[in-house]
């Protein structure tokens, strides 16, 4: 079990989820309702790094897929989720993660003045993971992006 993610319910005050990474299982799901004591409470197909913010009444999950991109769910109540296909945000343009982009995590600042926005911190590497000069062992780099809706993303413009 690796990556835990503590997010606080949408709809009942109180009540914690913590959603980490199992080898064999995919994307697991616990609740709490003291932070002491946590109950099993579901799972989804996934990777590693899941990140779950609130948008629309929904939670959002982003999450490492095996292959490239960062992968997107939406769930009403957090049990059964929906595939939002994967993010590859300008990856085309950014020779430093021209082998991969993965590991989004999300920090929801839209009801912050100073920023407006929810950010995206995420991984890129040169490389692909196969190839023999190393992929992120070797080559890894930090993105971030923003968005207002979880739709529509931008990022810092790519230096000439």
């Amino acid at each position: 079990m690796i990556d835990p993610f503590l997010l606080a319910d949408k709809d009942v005050p109180g009540k914690w989820h913590c959603y980490f990474k199992s080898a064999r299982a995919g994307i697991l799901r616990s609740t709490s309702l003291d932070l002491k004591s946590w109950t099993p409470a579901g799972k989804t197909s996934g990777g590693e790094n899941p990140s779950v913010i609130v948008d629309g009444g929904e939670y959002v999950l982003s999450y490492s897929p095996e292959d490239n991109g960062i992968g997107m769910k939406r769930s009403k109540n957090g049990v059964n989720w929906r595939d939002e296909g994967l993010l590859k945000l300008g990856q085309g343009e950014w020779p430093w993660a021209a082998g991969r982009i993965t590991a989004g995590f999300m920090l929801d600042l839209r009801n912050d003045p100073r920023v407006g926005k929810v950010l995206m911190v995420f991984h890129g590497s040169d490389f692909p993971e196969s190839d023999p000069r190393g992929g992120f062992d070797n080559f890894a780099n930090i993105g971030i992006a923003w968005s207002d809706d979880l739709r529509n993303w931008s990022w810092p413009a790519s230096r000439p």
